[in-house]
């Protein structure tokens, strides 16, 4: 079970891609201001402040299943105009056809029953409102996990690390598409956003594992101090630090949307 429970330390691993994919994911779906959202896995509250800066909503709530999370983001975000629920993506506290849009930003991937998940946030969009998410392209577009498990495996390979290195190459936009159309959602449209990034040096890419807030920084906090370092010279040597240092990488995330009839 993953410890989604420090914002503080959540941020810095993952807070600098998903600022920038939510940059490019909202205006891609096109919806007119003054809508009202939820944002399901709501999480550090990443969306929401992108939502406040470009979108002028009228009403946003914020779900997600960590207390923990929604008090980092409250405290962050004090805007009028948003509530903080906990709860389940998959139990939605909120009324039949009563929003006009539902987004799940890099959240559906880890919902035990995504079916389930995509049919209520059908459930709770207006006629012609919007349901639409994003997940990371874990196959050949999310290079921070990449190159973390790649190390793991040439340090310590068993099928535990190819589990985890693989779990979720499914995600995939006909996967997506899929779950989009068993929910009888119409108007269904997929998209890739690129994300270009660059780390300082080795100490700017590495030091965001140490927090325990996803995948890969728990397994590498469950690991033997010797272990621990084994895998951090590994990576390092591993990685295509540029001469002055610095690390380029660039990530890809899969979009879907769709239209409640």
């Amino acid at each position: 079970m993953q410890r989604w429970t420090n914002g503080e330390a959540y941020d810095p691993y993952m807070g600098r891609w998903s600022h920038a994919v939510a940059a490019q994911f909202l205006p891609w779906l096109a919806v007119p201001k003054h809508a009202t959202w939820v944002d399901v896995g709501s999480g550090t509250g990443v969306v929401i402040r992108a939502l406040l800066d470009a979108q002028e909503p009228t009403r946003v709530m914020g779900i997600d299943r960590s207390a923990a999370y929604l008090a980092f983001a409250q405290h962050h975000i004090t805007d009028p105009r948003v509530a903080w629920v906990v709860g389940e993506a998959e139990h939605l506290p909120v009324a039949d056809a009563s929003w006009d849009v539902v987004v799940a930003g890099l959240l559906v991937n880890f919902v035990p029953h995504p079916d389930q998940a995509v049919r209520e946030w059908r459930r709770v969009v207006r006629s012609q409102g919007t349901v639409a998410a994003y997940v990371w392209d874990y196959v050949d577009g999310m290079p921070l996990n990449q190159v973390f498990w790649a190390a793991v495996a040439q340090l310590q390979p068993d099928p535990q690390v190819e589990e985890e290195r693989h779990q979720f190459d499914q995600w995939q936009p006909s996967v997506l598409t899929h779950l989009w159309q068993e929910a009888g959602l119409v108007d269904i449209q997929t998209t890739s956003i690129h994300l270009p990034m660059v780390f300082a040096d080795f100490a700017d890419f590495w030091t965001p594992f140490l927090g325990g807030q996803g995948t890969a920084p728990e397994y590498y906090q469950a690991l033997p101090e010797t272990m621990r370092i084994h895998l951090r010279e590994t990576l390092h040597a591993a990685l295509p630090l540029r001469a002055d240092g610095s690390l380029h990488l660039a990530a890809r995330a899969w979009a879907i949307q769709g239209r409640v009839a």
